[in-house]
């Protein structure tokens, strides 16, 4: 190759070609083919070296638009090198364009037979990547409009809204950066999460978990576009720093604005917000250690709080701590990277960010350390004057008088950094009290924040007032004693179990265990209940058992089962038996067009497969059994039956817009009647997500045989599958019907747009067939975000 050559643009900039300098142009003319001319990026990218941080290599792109034609199993453009800039030769980021139109499991599925498909753009994996004006866009969802050449506008692939990804990696790198670019997509538009990242004058537009970055993010003057909640996913580990950016906020369903669904820190420095949203809070679920910082945030015009509901998660950007998240303190790192371009590096002792972990309580007398930690992790401490900390009363739950909270014991004078540093909480509170507090750590105006309870020392076990006594009320054992509690709270653990087989029944869960349903399995059996005293700060007293007597048939309904509250149901896995619950995890056999596009997915451990708990996101009112392995799996096992039965469940799915589940890849939860749990074979009801519909969730009645099944109706889409959506589904006298609704608030504007009912009704012939066992079953992925809570259960039998 020679060693330089000159070219002219289109735009008539003359440009320095060489072995570190490449030109890129779809239109390239003959007389301009030869050295470091290229007609595609993909060409162009593998031949370029290698650049290094002083002299990064360069793809100039001549203004057009440049589709990366992924094919369905794979990304069209993936970029394998360090250090490179790809540079937009057209006077605006919207006159060089890199496109593709691909989203999960909508024209782009997995390969691997994983749960992730190719829905990117571009992949780039190196360290040093940089873009400077040019779009990068996912027309999945959105029109490529092309005003220098119209007849390249694209409409929109398709209006189901799923990942889409605009540019992603395959690793964590270091040192990206993007000037002057605009990054299109919705759902997940930028998928990478690096060390230092960097954007300036940008647009970056999408739905949900749609901004990325790194463990240290800038974004400076640039635009926001959101048009749904939780534009983030969550801030990671030191910052997340907006400075001098706009917002524009369109949401379909809500008025609250949240930032992020799992936190971290958070700064807004001289940011506006406008559209349609009312409040702005920082995080979904606000923790009580959660800090994050502002100065002069405006919503349409007009200054606004954030965090209105948590005020204590914010802290206003002074001039005193300002230095923290500045450019060079952010992003230096400790080699001195500068992608801004400006001189001058500004100088601070103060750390990004102060985490303070440790233990959840302290009890009098006893010592506790908190482990003090900052990001970056090689900033030291050069004067131990600025670290302060201080206890404060976080939630009392009576009157604490202030020389009763824990003690602190000063910093060690001899420390030679602050990671890994510790300071020594010792617990001051003798009387039965207690509260939570918070324990707050500042080095240089920057917080760290661990909330803790402070215990009382441990006090003497309750004394049986009235001993323990088993009382038969309808159909429920119900025990009955009194301790001397005094002004304390009954922590007593209970635990009922079948003399027979030893099968645990039911266990104490943050509460005592009062009663007991009798089932059909309990009938010859006594019941046999283990209490061991115990108050909210005493230590365990003996165990003492009581048994009932044989139970009789007489004393239990065989034909309703009632579960109102899961609280004291044990999720512990037992052996199957006639007229018990029982628990495990499988993958159903998926068949027919269910097999092209569903992940190769292996199911949790039945001991994981449920756990009692509060739902999060849309579900987070609601408490029950929640589905925390995939194919989690809850069966009630009657044997044979001849007659008719209905079970009514309540649902409480994490997502709050009608789609249910993580992804459209065989993610369902079907509810199961007049069926043969053994042989998998009956009927139901299935609640899918379906690949080609985004509004909401696909109801369909089935007929099973085997673990083999066909739809006895069609597949109804509706946006009943919400948080507290309760299902009816009943078998009688041939009639098979089905009934659903939710009780959330409103339906979102997507679906009902569309036309999409709100409700569900669907019926159909059965046969009888002489199964009488029940089961909800859940395939889908249950990362935080994605699961589905069983709030009740009612099973019937007619």
């Amino acid at each position: 190759m020679d060693s330089m050559r000159n070219l002219q643009t289109k735009n008539g900039m003359v440009i320095n070609l060489d072995e570190r300098h490449y030109y890129v142009s779809r239109s390239l003319e003959e007389k301009n083919e030869g050295p470091y001319c290229f007609r595609s990026i993909k060409e162009a990218a593998e031949a370029i070296p290698d650049g290094n941080k002083e002299t990064p290599s360069v793809l100039y792109l001549e203004q057009d638009v440049y589709w990366t034609n992924g094919a369905p199993d794979r990304v069209g453009l993936v970029i394998q090198k360090e250090w490179l800039t790809l540079c937009g030769l057209g006077k605006k980021p919207e006159d060089t364009v890199i496109a593709d139109n691909r989203g999960h499991m909508v024209n782009a599925y997995p390969s691997d037979n994983s749960a992730s498909s190719p829905a990117q753009t571009m992949i780039v994996n190196g360290n040093g990547f940089r873009a400077e004006n040019l779009t990068i866009g996912n027309y999945l969802n959105i029109d490529l409009e092309y005003p220098l050449d119209p007849a390249q506008n694209r409409k929109r692939y398709s209006d189901i809204i799923t990942q889409a990804y605009a540019i992603g990696s395959q690793g964590k790198y270091d040192c990206w950066s993007f000037e002057n670019c605009r990054i299109l997509g919705m759902l997940d538009t930028l998928s990478f999460h690096h060390n230092r990242v960097y954007f300036h004058n940008s647009l970056i537009r999408g739905t949900k978990d749609f901004i990325g970055g790194g463990d240290y993010a800038v974004y400076e003057e640039c635009q926001i576009e959101i048009f749904d909640t939780c534009p983030m996913y969550m801030a990671r580990e030191a910052a997340t720093v907006y400075r001098n950016c706009k917002f524009t906020v369109q949401l379909e369903d809500f008025d609250t604005l949240y930032l992020t669904k799992f936190g971290g820190q958070l700064v807004l420095d001289n940011c506006s917000f406008c559209g349609n949203c009312k409040i702005i809070e920082w995080e979904l679920e606000t923790k009580k250690d959660a800090r994050c910082y502002w100065r002069n945030v405006t919503l349409d015009g007009h200054p606004v709080a954030i965090s209105q509901a948590s005020p204590w998660n914010s802290i206003e950007l002074t001039k005193k701590i300002e230095g923290a998240f500045s450019n060079s303190n952010m992003l230096g790192g400790n080699d001195g990277w500068n992608p801004t371009k400006t001189a001058g590096v500004y100088k601070t002792t103060s750390p990004v960010r102060v985490l303070v972990n440790g233990a959840d309580s302290v009890r009098y007398g006893e010592t506790t350390e908190l482990t003090i930690e900052t990001w970056p992790k090689y900033f030291e401490m050069q004067d131990m004057s600025n670290l302060y900390a201080e206890v404060d009363i976080e939630e009392p739950t009576e009157q604490i008088h202030e020389h009763l909270l824990p003690k602190i014991y000063s910093v060690p004078e001899n420390s030679c950094g602050f990671n890994g540093l510790h300071i020594a909480v010792t617990g001051q509170q003798e009387e039965a009290i207690a509260a939570k507090i918070s324990v707050t750590v500042s080095v240089n105006g920057i917080v760290g924040v661990h909330t803790m309870q402070t215990m009382p020392k441990i006090q003497k076990a309750p004394e049986w007032i009235r001993f323990p006594k088993l009382v038969m009320e309808k159909n429920v054992l119900k025990l009955e004693y009194q301790l001397s509690l005094a002004q304390e709270q009954d922590c007593s653990d209970i635990i009922w179990k079948r003399e027979r087989d030893g099968r645990i029944l039911a266990v104490s869960n943050g509460k005592p265990c009062r009663q007991y349903r009798l089932r059909e399995a309990d009938i010859g059996s006594a019941i046999v209940v283990e209490i061991i005293p115990k108050s909210r700060y005493s230590s365990s007293g003996e165990c003492y058992i009581e048994k009932s007597q044989l139970i009789t048939e007489d004393m239990v309904d065989i034909n309703k089962i009632q579960i109102w509250d899961f609280q004291s149901f044990p999720t512990i896995p037992q052996s199957a038996k006639i007229g018990d619950f029982f628990i495990e995890a499988y993958r159903p056999l998926y068949q027919g067009d269910e097999v092209a596009h569903v992940a190769d997915w292996i199911p949790g451990e039945p001991e994981q497969a449920w756990t009692y708990g509060r739902g999060r996101d849309g579900a987070k009112r609601c408490w029950g059994l929640t589905a925390t392995a995939r194919g989690a799996s809850l069966q009630y096992r009657k044997g044979e039956w001849n007659g008719g039965m209905k079970v009514t469940a309540v649902f409480c799915p994490d997502k709050d817009t009608g789609e249910g589940f993580g992804s459209a890849n065989g993610q369902f939860v079907e509810l199961f009647l007049k069926y043969d749990a053994k042989s998998r074979t009956g009927y139901g009801l299935r609640i899918e997500r379906l690949p080609q519909q985004a509004n909401g969730c696909a109801f369909s009645l089935r007929h099973y045989e085997n673990g083999k099944n066909h739809c006895l109706t069609t597949q109804l889409i509706t946006s009943a599958y919400m948080p507290s959506c309760t299902v009816i589904l009943e078998a009688t006298n041939g009639r098979l019907t089905a009934y659903a609704k939710t009780d959330w608030k409103h339906q979102p504007k997507h679906a009902k747009e569309c036309g999409c009912p709100h409700e569900v009704t669907l019926a159909c012939a059965y046969l009888e067939n002489g199964y009488g066992d029940v089961e909800i079953h859940h395939t889908g992925t249950v990362p935080i975000g994605n699961r589905t809570t069983v709030a009740s259960l009612e099973i019937e039998y007619v």
